[in-house]
């Protein structure tokens, strides 16, 4: 087993005292550590891109090190990213939708041998969005609906889908700030206003509502 790079000689000598030397040199090529990967966050939205990978351990090793990302999806093998990405450090371009796993391998090119090892794998987990509904006057109406009202009158707006806060937005400017309130009242509304409302998860995942559009 070779540990080191090490020159093997051969000498050959004939029954007349002649001799011939023949020297082979046999390079070690080595890894000597694959290096490590971090990540800021192991979720993601769907459809979000995943913010940058950073290097927390640059690869070691006996050659020229190079380096080149790869990722998978449940049921794949790990490719190429799609973008090339061959530095310590890696910025995705694009979206995902379903866990992804990363990883960086690390090369070692010496003596004109190429060795591989891999970093640690870092799963990007995904978290879908409330499916989000509006309801008024207490459910009797539900988006896309049209409700009319009498000049005045006020009007209560309900969020559904079990986000954990939420923004309304009237003709798609927003009410207020984000809260955790899942609900509006109002008394302001003229014919034509659209309320909709945008629903967020733990993780400020979010989605729309359909409209309820408002007739006096």
């Amino acid at each position: 087993l070779l540990s080191s790079t090490t020159s093997v000689s051969v000498m050959v000598e004939t029954a007349a005292g002649c001799t011939a030397t023949e020297t082979l040199d046999m390079f070690l090529n080595e890894i000597t550590s694959p290096g490590n990967i971090g990540q800021a966050s192991s979720t993601v939205c769907v459809g979000e891109i995943p913010p940058a990978f950073t290097n927390v351990a640059s690869a070691t090793g006996l050659g020229t090190i190079s380096y080149q990302w790869q990722s998978r999806t449940y049921g794949t093998n790990f490719t190429n990213v799609s973008v090339s990405a061959t530095t310590q450090v890696y910025t995705p371009t694009s979206s995902v939708n379903t866990t992804t796993f990363y990883k960086r391998l690390a090369y070692s090119n010496y003596g004109g041998k190429q060795c591989e090892q891999s970093s640690n794998i870092i799963q990007i987990g995904i978290s879908s969005p409330p499916i989000t509904g509006l309801q008024a006057q207490g459910g009797a109406i539900t988006a896309q609906d049209t409700v009319t009202l009498c000049t005045g009158e006020s009007i209560t707006f309900n969020a559904t889908g079990g986000g954990v806060e939420f923004l309304f937005y009237l003709d798609d400017i927003p009410v207020g700030v984000r809260s955790g309130s899942s609900i509006l009242t109002t008394n302001t509304l003229i014919t034509g206003s659209r309320i909709k409302v945008e629903s967020f998860n733990a993780l400020g995942c979010s989605s729309f509502s359909p409209e309820i559009e408002v007739q006096i």
